[in-house]
């Protein structure tokens, strides 16, 4: 890490995430997303389910009024995303999102971009050229927002609606998307997505990919003012507002501006209180 430079609480936690093994033969809860090593233990954590937690669905959080009624509606899930993952619990509807799925498994990355940023299938590399080129030709139909790539429109699109049915069997939180239920994983300590490099292993493909990057030394993101590059596109955003001036976090106290929320905060302890923030 350059000095001067913040690491995102992100990026904390993945730093500070532990490998673990996953040698030895694992027994899946029937009810949730947990392992165990053994028989008996599982047959230990089935108790701590009620009658009513039972019957609720791992995979999306429905609530099923018995048991024949969860079977029936989880083999709904299964015919819909016939394409599982032998690595980790994602599963697909198309064998193309599934083979694209299962690169991000391995370590090859033969597409390569001027930058240096390296992709395990053509398309992504094309997706990520629009970065350089600043086209975003996926419009929101509901506002103007428009965005790279098709997959970041349609999380976009999430935000005008209220609705979030996708409830996590472990704490209870609610998603709007069923594939945030990877959430899950935090619960669980599942990890599938393992360092080619060091022992450590991460629960998203996303959270691998920047940790790879302090190996390799690639810092795809470049300064268009002075050239400094950077490892993560929200280092460079906060990079760039020493050359714009921009502060956008006034202190509602006094009205002096900061770069950054976190700055505002520490700020705001002069006055006894963390409400300024505008």
């Amino acid at each position: 890490i350059a000095v001067g430079e913040r690491r995102s609480p992100q990026e904390e936690v993945m730093e500070n995430e532990e490998a673990q093994s996953q040698e030895s033969e694992m027994y899946d809860c029937l009810y949730c997303w947990e392992s165990f090593s053994s028989l008996s233990a599982r047959r230990d954590h089935h108790k701590t389910h009620s009658e009513k937690e039972v019957n609720r669905c791992s995979d999306c959080g429905k609530l099923l009024s018995c048991q024949a009624a969860l079977i029936r509606h989880k083999r709904g899930h299964l015919e819909n995303q016939p394409h599982k993952c032998t690595i980790c619990d994602a599963s697909f509807s198309n064998l193309t999102s599934f083979k694209r799925h299962m690169l991000t498994h391995k370590s090859e990355r033969p597409y390569h971009c001027s930058c240096g940023k390296g992709f395990t299938y053509r398309g992504a590399l094309l997706s990520h050229q629009r970065t350089h080129t600043a086209e975003r030709p996926y419009c929101c139909p509901h506002c103007s927002k428009t965005f790279l790539y098709p997959g970041a429109l349609r999380k976009h699109e999430w935000t005008h609606s209220k609705e979030k049915p996708y409830l996590c069997s472990h704490c209870g939180k609610s998603f709007k998307r069923e594939r945030t239920l990877r959430h899950q994983r935090y619960h669980t300590g599942h990890k599938p997505f393992q360092c080619a490099h060091c022992d450590k292993s991460f629960t998203q493909a996303c959270y691998l990919q920047l940790h790879t990057r302090y190996h390799t030394g690639v810092r795809p993101y470049t300064c268009s003012q002075c050239g400094k590059s950077f490892f993560t596109s929200c280092r460079l955003k906060r990079h760039m507002q020493i050359h714009t001036g921009d502060k956008p976090f006034e202190c509602r106290e006094c009205g002096k501006k900061f770069r950054q929320a976190y700055v505002l905060k520490v700020h705001q302890r002069i006055h006894g209180g963390e409400t300024g923030l505008r």
